[in-house]
């Protein structure tokens, strides 16, 4: 199977996205995909994997497009791993539910939805009979697969590859980033599809995620033609390539800036970098000049600095769990002001509901001793005190701010200033120039 496109563009609802494209993909090739935000990279794996609204165009009488994988290509990204976490909450039906949890569906129910009549009666035996009922009577299928079911497929190639076997049974919206995204590179896998693309794989992976990752790669180097799909990997910047890579294929403001071998682009990399570094420095430095002058803007509200003594957090003996399983146990921690932390350890270790006892995100927090900026939570502070003292960037902050919907870039940047999901204040100039001086 190939992919041949000479000499036409692609669009988005109509609207022009890369203005004039020639490219082939032969079989047997790994290509990586390249580009800033906003550069056509995406637009053109989203063209391939024949995501709704795109469309690959002809711009004249010999323009092309063939996609010999048009019915067997399947896309890991970010984006669909936030569409799932949606698609979960918004079929949740804890309310109906004998203590009031749904779990919702397993990662091996989400796997086994792609497996053959065959694969899942003899994965599931008697059962697998029920779940094949449930498709063809159009009904939704059981959240979970027999205990047996669960067992057999642990010890799928492709599910130890993915390093997944002990998650299996749980539900998908409990998992971390990395499971996740593990789980949907496992269902692709199984799916048998013929073309896989990655987008930013390695984004919000922990070290033994990144390692089962590069591994994944490996096995699609050694394998080719032999059942391992061919592999188009969608990344911003030239970093953690894996050996598999055989081609780049870079994007630059909606055209194609380099195509050839990875030896070929290691070469023009280097030289396109040359005085990169020095630019970048001086741009850095009047930014920054340009950025204290409007820091002494009078109408710009900046929070009063805390006493320099003051914890900026303080946990004393925190113990946080559902049920029997404890996320974080008898933990006290200390961050002082002007002190930089790294919080590590591997996906599902208890990272995340660490940092949301922080932000506020966790309920168990009023439970246990915990002060933020030097008040005790519990004691009589609104959220937004403490948020208004606090920068966050996370994954959950993506999806709330997805479930709003219909926010312009501007309405979210200067959101920051009010410590909201959404924009719900007038705007004021000189918050709109701070917010293009940061978007420059």
């Amino acid at each position: 199977m190939t992919i041949q496109i000479h000499n036409c563009k692609i669009k988005k609802d109509g609207t022009e996205k890369v203005s004039s494209l020639s490219w082939t993909f032969e079989k047997g090739e790994n290509w990586l995909i390249l580009g800033a935000n906003g550069s056509g990279k995406s637009d053109f794996i989203q063209a391939l994997s024949n995501t709704k609204g795109y469309e690959v165009e002809p711009l004249s009488n010999d323009g092309l497009y063939a996609n010999g994988f048009t019915n067997s290509i399947t896309m890991v990204s970010l984006e669909t791993a936030a569409s799932l976490i949606e698609e979960e909450r918004v079929l949740d039906e804890g309310d109906y539910c004998e203590g009031g949890v749904d779990i919702g569906r397993t990662g091996a129910a989400y796997i086994g939805e792609v497996l053959k009549p065959e694969e899942l009666r003899q994965l599931c035996g008697k059962a697998g009979d029920i779940l094949l009922e449930a498709d063809k009577r159009g009904i939704a299928r059981p959240k979970t697969l027999p205990k047996e079911g669960v067992e057999k497929l642990s010890l799928y190639p492709e599910v130890q590859l993915c390093g997944i076997s002990a998650i299996l049974d749980r539900g998908l919206k409990y998992l971390s980033t990395g499971e996740i995204r593990r789980t949907l590179l496992c269902r692709a896998l199984l799916s048998r599809c013929n073309l896989l693309i990655l987008s930013d794989p390695f984004a919000g992976l922990d070290v033994q995620s990144r390692t089962i990752l590069m591994d994944f790669f490996a096995m699609v180097g050694t394998r080719k033609g032999q059942g391992a799909p061919g592999l188009l990997l969608s990344m911003e910047r030239y970093t953690d390539i894996p050996d598999s890579i055989s081609h780049v294929l870079e994007f630059t403001e909606g055209r194609v800036s380099f195509e050839g071998t990875k030896t070929a682009y290691e070469a023009y990399l280097l030289e396109k970098n040359t005085d990169k570094e020095a630019q970048k420095e001086k741009e850095r430095k009047e930014f920054i000049t340009e950025l204290e002058a409007i820091y002494k803007e009078p109408d710009l509200h900046i929070q009063q600095p805390l006493p320099p003594s003051v914890p900026l957090v303080e946990m004393k003996k925190v113990t946080v769990g559902w049920g029997e399983k404890k996320v974080l146990s008898n933990l006290s921690w200390t961050l002082m002001q002007n002190k930089h932390w790294l919080i590590r350890g591997p996906n599902g270790s208890g990272k995340t509901t660490f940092l949301e006892l922080i932000t506020g995100d966790n309920m168990q927090v009023f439970s246990n001793d915990v002060s933020i900026f030097g008040r005790r939570r519990g004691t009589g502070e609104t959220i937004w005190e403490l948020k208004a003292r606090m920068g966050i960037v996370s994954y959950r902050l993506h999806l709330e701010y997805r479930m709003v919907g219909g926010t312009d870039l501007e309405a979210v940047l200067l959101s920051g200033f009010h410590d909201s999901i959404g924009l719900y204040e007038q705007r004021s100039p000189v918050e709109q120039m701070i917010a293009k001086k940061w978007l420059k």
